[in-house]
């Protein structure tokens, strides 16, 4: 549901609300895709240190990163 919003339509607070509770949603979504997993870490290709720089969802037709949503 978070997805098929518009940030740009909330308020400041509103939206760092939004992208507070987005970061953690998908958080929780791929640890639960991928259970039993130990750690976030583990999660990601044989090269890579988790998810953090995988496309993970789509907002305003862009696709967003966890480290999108958590540094810009």
């Amino acid at each position: 549901m978070l997805s098929d919003l518009d940030p740009i339509s909330l308020t400041k607070a509103e939206q760092f609300a939004y992208w507070v509770n987005l970061y953690n949603a998908i958080t929780v979504d791929l640890i639960l895709d991928n259970y039993p997993v130990k750690s976030i870490t583990k999660l990601g290709g044989f090269f890579s240190f988790g998810p953090w720089d995988q496309d993970v969802v789509t907002i305003s037709g862009k696709s967003i990163t966890l480290n999108d949503i958590e540094h810009r």
